[in-house]
C-alpha cells in the first residue's frame, strides 16, 4: 500500500490540558480543512505526554490526526523531538495543546512552499502572536533579518516562539535543547532561536497568520517552569557581538523618534482571525478591542538602547572565569578603595583567571565607562544604568545581569546586602545555585536590625535558593564583616550567623567559651553566676525555634527571683513566619488576655506559621511538667486547662527591651541543651568542652551543621567527628554525602588566633590545648582555605574598608517610635471551629449555594431548586450564601433555610466580611465547612468563591453548577462562569442552563458530554406575579412603552434613547439602576418622550397606567424572568431573540426583533404590536408559554432528571466527531504506551 504523501507535517504536544484542548483541536482541524480545500494536505501527529485520562481521551476520540503517540517524557522539549521524529514530511509544524492557530496557517505556508517562497535554513513564524487568558496582548513579528531586528533582544526577551514551522534537516543540525528543570535552563524555544540566529538562520514571518498563545497557570502546562531562562548561546559571546553578522543589523537602528512614527496599524485581518478564533475560545476576546497598534515597534523602541547595553556589557567579557559583586549603595565612596585592594587577593583569584564584574545598586554611577582601566578588565555596571540609559522595562531588569551568570557558569557571587540581588534569588534561585560556584552573602550593616528587614531579606534570599534541588550548603556562605560578638540584632551588636539563625546559636552555645554572662541562653538546668549575681534554682531557659535577647533573660530572671515560685515568663514581642505569603513579621502581644494570646498562638500554628516561642520557665514542678508534655505551647495550653494562667508573666518594653523571638528557617534544630537531657551525657562537663579535648580546632561549613542537627548525642556527634581529616578529598572519599570543604588546624600562637578573629570563613571553630597540635599552622590556614574556595586573610583589607564606611544604626529610644503590626487578634481559630461545628451540625445534607439573596435570576433559580427539594424530601435542604449577607424582603420567607457565612464569619472574627478577606481566606474558610458538612448533593448558582473551591476539589457526592449566559464587555470581552468549565470539570456532574442556546455552547466550545448538560425551564417567581390579580396592565391604543432592565452595557439602555427619538408619538417610561457602571448614559439629556423612573423593588411598581408593550433591548441573556412576568401582567413583549427567550416564545413569535442592535427593526416591531389583531395574538401566545411554566412542570422535569438540549449537538461528547468531510473517513489512531 503506498503511503500518502503530505505536503507539510504538524505536531501537536499535549499534555494534561483536559478541555483546554478542544479548543485547539478545532482551531487544527478547521486549518486542515481549509487546506485541503486550498488543494494541500497536512499530515497530524498527536504526542501525547503522560496525560492524563480526559486528555487522552479527548486525543483518542478526534478524527483528524493520522496518528497518536502516548509517552512518559515529562518534559516539552523530549515529546516535541519524538513527535518531529516520526513525521514523514520534510517541513514540520510545531504545536501545543493549549493554544489555537488561524484557519489560514496551513495553507499560507503550502501556498508559499508550492510557489518556491520557502527556503533552507528558515525558520517561519506566524506574524502575530496573540496572548489570551491571563494576559492580552497582541505583538507584530518582524523577521530576524529586518533592519529593525536586534539579535540581542533575546538577552530580554522571548522573541520567537516555537510555534513555528521547521525544515527537519535545520532540526538535525542544531537540536532543541531539552529543559533542565533542575538547573533552571530551558526555554528551549528561546535557547533554540538564539543558537539558530548565530549560526545564521533567519527566523520568517507568513504573512497574515496568527497564533493565540494561552496564558495560564503554571500546573497545566510542562512550558511554564519558575525560575528558568535559556541557556548559553553563542549569540551572547563576543566574537558573535563584535562580529559583522550582529553590526550590520545594529547599524541600522532608526532614531527612537523614527521608530515611532513607523507603527504600523493593524490590518482587519488581524481582527477577522480573532473572531474566528474567539468561536472556538471565548477568552480569545479580551484582545478584541486592544489598542490598535502592533506592539512590534514600541517594543523595538524600548529594548533597542536595552540590545545596545547588553552589546557594551557582554562584549566586554572575555572567557575567564568572573568574580560577580552586588554592591550596596551604602559603599559607593569606597569602591575606588576596593579596586586598589583587589590585588592583595591575587593569591587566590589571579587576573589571569578571573575577571570582575560590579553590579552597583546605586541611583550614581561611580564611573563613566562600563570596563575599567585596570589589570582586571574590570566591568562595572549599575542599576540606574540598567534603567535609565539602557532603558529596560521592569520586567526585564534582571535579564542582563543573569545572561552574564548564564554564559559564564562557575562564577563566584559575593551579595553585600542589595535588593537587587533578593530579586535574582526569588526570580531565579535555580539559576543562581545551579551555575554559581559559590554564593557569599556579606552582612554589611553593624546592626542586623529586623525593623529594617535586612536580616529577612537575606534569610529570604536563603529561602529561594534552598527551593533549588541543587542546593547544597556548601555553596552558601553568610559573612560577617564586623567580627561582633553574637547578641540578637537591636541589641548593639550582631549574630555571626550561617545559613540561619539556628546555626548562630549552635555557634554560640556549643563554639564560643562564654565569659560570665552568656550572649544567648537556651541551656536547662543550669545554674551559672551572671554578672547581676542573679541566680535561681530550677530555671529553665526554652527556645521553639528562635533565641531570646541578653536583656530579656536578665530581667526575666529579676522578675522571677522577685516572685518566687512556679512562673513562666515570656517575652512581649514575638516573631512569626507566614508559609503562604513567605514574609516575617513581628506581633507585640497583650497579655491582658493570656487565654486568647494562648488561643491566637496555637491558631496561627495550626495555620502552618512558624512561631518562635520563647520564654523563661521556674519552679520545679513547672519543669517537670514542661518535660512531661514536651513542649512550651502544651505546658501554656496545661496551665490555660487548669485555670492558673495568672502564672504566665512578660516584661514590658523598658524592662526587655525588644525581647525579639527569631523563628529560624523552619529547619530541624538541635542545639546543645537538646544534648544535656540525654542519658549518655557525662556528669555536667559541657558538650563543647568534651568536644574541644578530644578534636582540638575544627573549621568547616555550613553543611556541618545540617549534619549536627540530625546527631542527637554525645556519642552521635563523636562518631561524625571521628571520620574527619586534615586532608579533604581523604575525608569527602570517605563521607561522600558531605558536601563542605573542611579545615582543620592547630591554635598554636597569636597570629593564628588573630587570623581566626578577622577572617570572615562561617566557620565553627573547636578550641584546644595549644600543645597538642603545634605543627604547620600557616600552611594548613593557606591549604585550608584554598581547598574551602574561600579567600585568605588578604581579603580582609577590602572588608575593613566596607566596615569604615557604614554607618552605624542606632535603635530608638522609646518602643513607642517603632510601627508594630498591632495586637488586633482576629479569633480565626474561632471562625474555624465554629464553620466546622456547623458543618457537622448540618452533615449529609443538600445545599444551594448562592452569593447572596437579592432580586435576580440567580436567586430565583437556587430558592427554586430549594423549594422542590423539600417538597421532594430531599434530605436537608437549605441555601448557604458566601458572599454577602443580604437577604431581600421577598426572599424572607427563606431566612429560616438559610446558612448565610457572611453573618458567622464576621461575628466571630470582628473584620467585615468579604471586604476584610483576601479570596485565598474565603475559600479556605469555605472548605472547612464543607469538609465537614460532607454534602449529599450541592448546586452551585454563580458564587464565584464556591467555583475557586471546585477548580481544587469536589464538595459533595452530586454537584451541579448553573450555567446562565456569558457576559460580554463594551469591549466585546467574553467573561463569565463558563470560561471555568475547564479548571472545574473534574469536580463537577452535571452543569444546568436555563436555556437551550447556552447548552449547546457549553457542548459545542468545551465538548462536554450531552448527557452532563440539563436546560431547565423555569417559571417565574409566583409571589411577583400574585401580586399582579389576574389583571392585564395592557392596551393597543395606549401611546405608553415600558422598559425595565439594568442600566447597564448588556441591557442596550443607549438604543432606547434612539428608538424613542424616532417615535415622537410614543411615551418610553424607564425604570432600572447602574449596577455595573460600565455603559455611558447621561440621564440628565433624555429626550423629553422618555420618563426616568429610577429604581424599582416589586413588579406592582410598574403599573400605574397601561401600556402598550414592554420593550426589552438586551444584547445577551440567558432566560429573561423579566419577560415572563411581563407576559403575566398581559403586555406584549418586543424583544431580540437573545439567550432563553426562542425556548419560551417559541421561533415564529411576531414580537421578535431579528438584529438586536437595528432600530428601523424594533420600531417596526413595536408599530406591528399596535395593530389590534397583532396585539390579541402575541398575548394568547405568550400567556400558552406561561402555562408550560408552571412550577408543577419544573419540579416534575427536576426531579426526574429531565433535561437537556433539545437537540443533539455536533459534536457532544466528542466535539470533533461530524468534523471530517463528507465521505472522507476517520485515519487510524495509533496508541503506544511507552
Amino acid at each position: 500500500m503506498t503511503m500518502p504523501k503530505f505536503d507539510c507535517s504538524a505536531v501537536i504536544n499535549v499534555h494534561r490540558e483536559g478541555l483546554l484542548l478542544v479548543p485547539t483541536l478545532r482551531s487544527i482541524d478547521l486549518a486542515a480543512r481549509k487546506a485541503e480545500d486550498a488543494g494541500g494536505s497536512v499530515e497530524i501527529i498527536v504526542v501525547a505526554d503522560n496525560p492524563d485520562e480526559r486528555t487522552l481521551a479527548i486525543c483518542q476520540k478526534w478524527g483528524r490526526a493520522n496518528r497518536l503517540e502516548v509517552v512518559n517524557e515529562k518534559d516539552l522539549g523530549r515529546s516535541r523531538q519524538l513527535g518531529i521524529g516520526i513525521t514523514s514530511s520534510r517541513w514540520v509544524f510545531l504545536h501545543d495543546g493549549d493554544d489555537l492557530y488561524s484557519s489560514n496557517i496551513y495553507a499560507e505556508f503550502i501556498s508559499r512552499l508550492k510557489s518556491g517562497h520557502v527556503t533552507e535554513r528558515r525558520v517561519y513564524h506566524t506574524e502575530y502572536f496573540i496572548k489570551f487568558g491571563g494576559e492580552n496582548e497582541i505583538r507584530r513579528i518582524i523577521p530576524s533579518s529586518d533592519p529593525r531586528f536586534d539579535p540581542l533582544f533575546l538577552v530580554y526577551d522571548w522573541f520567537f516562539s516555537n510555534k513555528c514551522v521547521v525544515d527537519k534537516a535545520l532540526l538535525a543540525e542544531t537540536p532543541i535543547h531539552h529543559n533542565d528543570t533542575l538547573a533552571g535552563l530551558g526555554n528551549e524555544d528561546w535557547s533554540w532561536a538564539g543558537d539558530t540566529i548565530a549560526r545564521g538562520v533567519v527566523h520568517d514571518i507568513l504573512p497574515n497568520t496568527a497564533c493565540f498563545y494561552r496564558v495560564k497557570e503554571r500546573h497545566l502546562s510542562l512550558g511554564l517552569i519558575p525560575s528558568m531562562t535559556h541557556r548559553r548561546s553563542d549569540l551572547y559571546g563576543v566574537g558573535y557581538i563584535k562580529s559583522k553578522a550582529r553590526t550590520s543589523n545594529a547599524s541600522l537602528h532608526l532614531r527612537d523618534e523614527a521608530d515611532f512614527a513607523t507603527q504600523l496599524q493593524l490590518p482587519q485581518i488581524v481582527y477577522q482571525l480573532m473572531e474566528e478564533q474567539i468561536s472556538f475560545e471565548p477568552l480569545i476576546s479580551g484582545n478584541i478591542k486592544r489598542n490598535p497598534w502592533a506592539i512590534t515597534s514600541q517594543l523595538r523602541s524600548m529594548v533597542r538602547r536595552s540590545a545596545d547595553g547588553a552589546a557594551e556589557i557582554l562584549g566586554a567579557l572575555d572567557h575567564r572565569s568572573k568574580l560577580i559583586i552586588f554592591l550596596n549603595d551604602v559603599f559607593s565612596e569606597a569602591v575606588p578603595n576596593i579596586m586598589d585592594r583587589l590585588k592583595d587577593i591575587q593569591r587566590v583569584y589571579s587576573p589571569k583567571a578571573y575577571q570582575i564584574v560590579i553590579i552597583h545598586e546605586s541611583e550614581q554611577d561611580l564611573f563613566s565607562h562600563s570596563i575599567l582601566d585596570d589589570e582586571w578588565g574590570t566591568v562595572y555596571l549599575s542599576t540606574r544604568k540598567i534603567r535609565d540609559e539602557y532603558a529596560t522595562p521592569d520586567w526585564f531588569y534582571c535579564r542582563l545581569p543573569l545572561r552574564v551568570l548564564v554564559q559564564y557558569p562557575g562564577s563566584t557571587l559575593i551579595d553585600t546586602g542589595t535588593n537587587f540581588f533578593a530579586r535574582l534569588c526569588q526570580e531565579f534561585y535555580k539559576i543562581l545555585v545551579s551555575q554559581a560556584k559559590r554564593i557569599l552573602f556579606i552582612r554589611a550593616d553593624p546592626i542586623d536590625d529586623p525593623l529594617r528587614g535586612l536580616s529577612q531579606t537575606m534569610a529570604q534570599s536563603v529561602r529561594y535558593l534552598k527551593k533549588s534541588a541543587l542546593y547544597a550548603a556548601a555553596k552558601v556562605h553568610f559573612v560577617d564583616i564586623f567580627s561582633s560578638v553574637s547578641a540578637w540584632p537591636c541589641g548593639g551588636q550582631k549574630i555571626v550567623a550561617g545559613p540561619s539563625v539556628a546555626e548562630a546559636v549552635f555557634i554560640n552555645m556549643t563554639v564560643r567559651l562564654p565569659i560570665g554572662f552568656p550572649n544567648i541562653l537556651d541551656w536547662r538546668r543550669i545554674k551559672r553566676n551572671r554578672p547581676s549575681s542573679i541566680s535561681h534554682d530550677n530555671l529553665l531557659y526554652v527556645e521553639g525555634g528562635g533565641i531570646l535577647s541578653r536583656k530579656f533573660v536578665g530581667r526575666a530572671s529579676v522578675r522571677i527571683s522577685e516572685s518566687a515560685g512556679n512562673r513562666i515568663v515570656l517575652p512581649q514581642t514575638i516573631q512569626h513566619y507566614d508559609p503562604q505569603s513567605e514574609t516575617f513579621y513581628f506581633r507585640w502581644y497583650d497579655f491582658s488576655d493570656v487565654s486568647a494570646l494562648i488561643d491566637e498562638i496555637r491558631d496561627r500554628q495550626k495555620r502552618g506559621h512558624l512561631v518562635g516561642l520563647s520564654g523563661v520557665i521556674s519552679g520545679s514542678k513547672l519543669i517537670e511538667k514542661y518535660y512531661e508534655l514536651g513542649g512550651l505551647m502544651e505546658l501554656l495550653e496545661y496551665i490555660k486547662e487548669k485555670d492558673d494562667i495568672g502564672s504566665v508573666i512578660t516584661l514590658g518594653g523598658h524592662e526587655g527591651g525588644l525581647s525579639l523571638v527569631d523563628t529560624g528557617l523552619g529547619r530541624k534544630a538541635v542545639v546543645a541543651s537538646d544534648i544535656y537531657c540525654r542519658p549518655d551525657i557525662r556528669g555536667s562537663q559541657r558538650v563543647s568542652d568534651a568536644l574541644i579535648n578530644k578534636y582540638g580546632v575544627a573549621f568547616t561549613g555550613s553543611d556541618y551543621l545540617s549534619t549536627y542537627r540530625e546527631c542527637q548525642t554525645v556519642a552521635d556527634i563523636e562518631r561524625f567527628l571521628d571520620t574527619w581529616t586534615i586532608d579533604r578529598g581523604e575525608m569527602i572519599e570517605a563521607l561522600d554525602w558531605l558536601g563542605s570543604e573542611t579545615l582543620l588546624t592547630p591554635y598554636a600562637n597569636e597570629e593564628v588566633r588573630r587570623w581566626k578573629s578577622t577572617v570572615w570563613l562561617p566557620t565553627i571553630g573547636y578550641f584546644s590545648d595549644p600543645a597538642a597540635l603545634k605543627s604547620s599552622w600557616q600552611q594548613a590556614v593557606e591549604d585550608g582555605a584554598r581547598r574551602a574556595s574561600l579567600l585568605p586573610s588578604a581579603f580582609v583589607d577590602m572588608v575593613d574598608i566596607l566596615r569604615t564606611r557604614s554607618d552605624v544604626f542606632r535603635p530608638p529610644e522609646s518602643l513607642d517610635q517603632i510601627q508594630w503590626r498591632g495586637p488586633e487578634n482576629h479569633q480565626s481559630m474561632r471562625v474555624r471551629q465554629a464553620l466546622q461545628s456547623l458543618g457537622e451540625s448540618v452533615k449529609g445534607g443538600s445545599f444551594v449555594i448562592l452569593p447572596h439573596l437579592e432580586a435576580g435570576g440567580a436567586e430565583l433559580v437556587g430558592t427554586l431548586h430549594l423549594r422542590a427539594w423539600k417538597s421532594n424530601d430531599v434530605n436537608t435542604p437549605r441555601i448557604v450564601l458566601t458572599e454577602s449577607p443580604s437577604i431581600v424582603e421577598n426572599y424572607d420567607r427563606f431566612r429560616a433555610d438559610t446558612i448565610s457565612l457572611p453573618d458567622l464569619i464576621s461575628e466571630l472574627s470582628g473584620r467585615r466580611y468579604p471586604d476584610e478577606f483576601s479570596i485565598s481566606e474565603r475559600v479556605e474558610l469555605l472548605r472547612i465547612f464543607f469538609m465537614a458538612a460532607k454534602p449529599e448533593r450541592v448546586f452551585c448558582v454563580q458564587s464565584y468563591t464556591a467555583s475557586l473551591l471546585l477548580a481544587q476539589m469536589k464538595i459533595a457526592n452530586t454537584v451541579e453548577f448553573a450555567m446562565f449566559c456569558p457576559h460580554v464587555d463594551g469591549e466585546g470581552h467574553i467573561s463569565g462562569f463558563q470560561n471555568m468549565i475547564p479548571a472545574i470539570d473534574g469536580n463537577v456532574d452535571t452543569y444546568i442552563s436555563d436555556n437551550t442556546w447556552f447548552s449547546e455552547e457549553i457542548c459545542r466550545i468545551y465538548g462536554v458530554e450531552n448527557k452532563r448538560i440539563r436546560t431547565i425551564f423555569y417559571p417565574p417567581d409566583e409571589e411577583r406575579v400574585a401580586s399582579l390579580a389576574g389583571r392585564s396592565f395592557s392596551s393597543h391604543i395606549s401611546r405608553n412603552v415600558l422598559w425595565a432592565s439594568r442600566i447597564d452595557h448588556q441591557k442596550n439602555p443607549g438604543i432606547l434613547l434612539d428608538i424613542a427619538r424616532l417615535m415622537p408619538e410614543l411615551t418610553f417610561h424607564m425604570y432600572g439602576r447602574r449596577v455595573l457602571n460600565d455603559t455611558e448614559f447621561d440621564l440628565g439629556r433624555l429626550p423629553v418622550n422618555v420618563r426616568f423612573h429610577g429604581e424599582y423593588s416589586s413588579i406592582r411598581q410598574l403599573f400605574s397606567r397601561n401600556y402598550l408593550c414592554f420593550l426589552y433591548t438586551s444584547r445577551f441573556d440567558g432566560m429573561p424572568n423579566v419577560l415572563m412576568e411581563m407576559a403575566a401582567a398581559g403586555l406584549p413583549i418586543v424583544t431580540p431573540p437573545v439567550g432563553g427567550v426562542t425556548d419560551f416564545f417559541g421561533s415564529d413569535w411576531p414580537g421578535f426583533v431579528p438584529e438586536g442592535e437595528n432600530v428601523r427593526q424594533y420600531i417596526d416591531v413595536i408599530r406591528e404590536a399596535a395593530i389590534e389583531e397583532n396585539h390579541r395574538t402575541m398575548i394568547l401566545k405568550q400567556n400558552e408559554a406561561l402555562k408550560a411554566r408552571s412550577f408543577a412542570s419544573f419540579q416534575r422535569t427536576l426531579l426526574a432528571g429531565e433535561g437537556g438540549p433539545t437537540k443533539e449537538v455536533s459534536g457532544c461528547g466528542a466535539p470533533w466527531a461530524t468534523i471530517n468531510s463528507p465521505g472522507q473517513p476517520s485515519a487510524d489512531i495509533g496508541v503506544r504506551n511507552e
